[in-house]
């Protein structure tokens, strides 16, 4: 995957009186650099036109029809204009060009011969929140989820429908390009390596909101979005090697350590031990037993990330929860017939006001127990679904979440965009909501996975609780009282977490099927 750009920028007008733009030539010059510096965009994949400050409508034309064999399926396009834009006829949005206008959705609509997967058309003109994309179809049950992640169009406009785009006082630019350059040159927001889109917008809309509440500041400039992709378009930005944790497994003649998991707090070094019994133990057996396992995994160097490996690295574990399951189905759904809890006392004597759920202790180890495991142990048996049928029925739920997820993020978006107002929202969102919660209570009835599809089907689980959280957002009784700051911090939280989920459950569908 490569990133071409289209850089254009008109400066000069000889028609219909329209005033010239000189800083439009300084506008591509800043944003070329500004691609090749955040988005690592090789500077011979950046085509520019209007270094001069004169575009004729065949000119821009000719090149954007040229673009097509530049460009390949796999790669990411970027349109950018800086120059005057207007409603012209009073309903649709025109570009103007250096000798005539030129319809911009004619524009949009001629990308489509430009064959790569994504397309970010920038517009830095007045009045540009006037254009919009198409709504994207539903999805389709037998697609499979790379079909769809992160294809499409999305539309970054300067302005709102009915705002002029300013120049940056004391600059050569403009100022919607000054903010949209340094948000692409942020390093502060680069995640695994990579820049979404959907940080750099957030950061736009954050210099803008300083920008407008600036002392004096009348010409106020509400940047715009809008996007029609499942998902967000990321840019690989450096080399990242994700942090692989060690696995410990061993097995005797008693019984199996199927896994030990980190999960330490910043004051404790915490384990999880998994472990299938081979016979069922009396009670006091797995008191003897979790000391047993606790002596060969509490001097485990098992940690889920550098940072937490930096703080326990060469320590011994001050709890350790032991899990007991009689096979392989029980750890894959959790169901054990009890756990136990072991803290080392002797080393930190706050541990010992501290409970873990223990119901009981037995020679010192803490017991909870599961009166349910039977029931569960049953259900499991009786409602664990073929392959080929559990992955059509939960396709089809987890892709009508999805479309429910993309149809919520564009509704708060037009919220940002200041074309709904909050009371808008709330009622857009309710709908969408109960849509959601209907989805996600037929998500959890849905039969259990087999061992091949469990990761894939887990995945999946785990992005539904994460879009029941869009709506879980907007149910507090005083939201509409509450700041915008408490709303975009939340929202924002989701739909980082929502964007990451569909990743990792795009990479566990690619497992099953390679």
């Amino acid at each position: 995957m490569s990133i071409k750009a289209l850089v254009v920028g008109v400066s000069e007008y000889h028609y219909n009186n329209n005033s010239n733009l000189p800083f439009c030539k300084n506008d591509i010059k800043a944003i070329s650099k500004s691609l090749m510096k955040g988005l690592n965009v090789k500077k011979e994949n950046i085509f520019i036109l209007g270094s001069d400050g004169i575009v004729t409508r065949s000119s821009f034309v000719s090149k954007l029809f040229k673009m097509i064999n530049c460009v390949k399926a796999n790669d990411t396009f970027i349109l950018y204009f800086s120059g005057h834009g207007g409603n012209i006829d009073g309903k649709n949005h025109y570009l103007l060009l250096t000798d005539k206008e030129i319809k911009t959705e004619e524009v949009v609509k001629d990308l489509d011969c430009i064959p790569s997967k994504n397309k970010l058309i920038v517009l830095d003109t007045c009045y540009s929140g006037n254009v919009k994309v198409d709504e994207a179809a539903p999805l389709k049950t037998g697609k499979n989820i790379d079909s769809f992640l992160d294809k499409g169009y999305a539309i970054i406009s300067s302005s709102s429908s009915t705002q002029s785009s300013y120049p940056y006082e004391n600059s050569s630019i403009s100022a919607f390009t000054k903010f949209f350059c340094e948000a692409v040159e942020d390093k502060t927001i680069i995640k695994k390596g990579e820049k979404s889109l959907n940080d750099i917008m957030n950061l736009v809309r954050f210099y803008f909101d300083w920008w407008n509440k600036q002392v004096n500041r009348t010409k106020i400039q509400n940047p715009s979005f809008h996007s029609n992709i499942k998902g967000t378009i990321t840019f690989p930005i450096s080399n990242y090697i994700p942090y692989h944790p060690k696995k410990y497994r061993e097995e005797t003649k008693d019984y199996i350590i199927y896994s030990v998991e980190p999960i330490s707090t910043g004051s404790l070094k915490r384990l999880r031990v998994k472990i299938i019994v081979k016979k069922f133990p009396h009670f006091f057996k797995i008191a003897d037993l979790t000391n047993e396992i606790v002596n060969k995994v509490k001097n485990l160097d098992i940690f889920n990330s550098s940072s937490s490996e930096y703080l326990w690295k060469n320590k011994k574990a001050n709890v350790v929860f032991c899990f007991f399951g009689r096979d392989e189905q029980d750890m894959m759904y959790q169901n054990f017939f009890c756990h136990t809890v072991w803290k080392d006392k002797a080393k930190n004597k706050k541990l010992q006001k501290i409970n873990f759920g223990v119901e009981k202790e037995i020679n010192n180890i803490g017991f909870a127990f599961n009166d349910n495991y039977l029931i569960l142990k049953d259900f499991q048996n009786k409602n664990t679904e073929k392959d080929c049928l559990l992955l059509k029925k939960q396709r089809t739920i987890t892709y009508k979440l999805i479309d429910q997820a993309e149809s919520f993020i564009s509704t708060y978006n037009e919220f940002l965009n200041k074309n709904i107002t909050r009371q808008d929202l709330v009622k857009h969102i309710n709908q969408i909501g109960s849509k959601i919660n209907d989805l996600y209570i037929e998500d959890g009835n849905l039969p259990l996975s087999s061992k091949k599809l469990n990761n894939w089907y887990q995945e999946c689980k785990n992005l539904a609780a994460i879009i029941d959280d869009f709506r879980l957002v907007f149910i507090d009784d005083d939201f509409e009282r509450k700041p915008l700051k408490d709303l975009e911090f939340n929202m924002n939280n989701v739909i980082d977490r929502y964007y990451q989920k569909l990743k990792e459950l795009e990479k566990e569908e690619k497992k099953i099927f390679t």
